[in-house]
């Protein structure tokens, strides 16, 4: 097989490097959802947006709190959410609405829940939607058959076992 100067078709024999680099790739279709609000107390709120429409079902909500506090119920939300909580990470699972569909928070809504904690002196940490992924990746290319690095501009091609091909550009 020959190569031109602008193309290396590198085979990889892991298929674990192929998929780290496409969940870290694919990282960027997800919602980015921030926390935009929150009130500690007896009576404690949470609100957060999102940056594109996003479905909570799916996806659900993730935090942690912090000084022992536990809960175990939510309200305030058009959906039903369901709590779980293994230490201080706490996990809300996002039911269907109050018509059966998918609960999806539109792009820049701002979304409020209420909870009643076990103590009043806590913080919430760590808040996000959906999988995390680590913010930088990199990956690096050598050459089998050559000890010179690859050039800057070159054109790799990764081939998952699927078939789906996915151009990444050096540079």
């Amino acid at each position: 097989m020959e190569l031109t100067d602008k193309e290396l078709t590198v085979r990889l024999r892991y298929k674990l490097l192929p998929a780290l680099l496409l969940a870290g790739l694919s990282s960027t279709a997800f919602a980015h959802c921030q926390l935009t609000g929150k009130t500690i107390g007896w009576t404690s709120n949470i609100q957060f947006s999102c940056d594109t429409d996003t479905n909570l079902t799916q996806q659900g909500v993730d935090f942690d709190v912090t000084n022992g506090a536990t809960f175990n119920s939510v309200w305030g939300i058009d959906a039903s959410v369901s709590v779980k909580q293994t230490g201080n990470q706490i996990h809300l699972n996002f039911g269907k609405d109050w018509q059966s569909q998918d609960f999806i928070a539109k792009k820049n809504q701002t979304l409020s829940f209420s909870f009643s904690p076990s103590t009043n002196q806590f913080d919430i940490q760590n808040f996000h939607v959906g999988p995390q992924y680590p913010a930088d990746a990199s990956v690096t290319f050598t050459s089998s058959t050559s000890q010179n690095p690859i050039p800057q501009g070159t054109l790799i091609r990764l081939n998952s076992a699927q078939g789906a091909k996915l151009p990444v550009q050096l540079g």
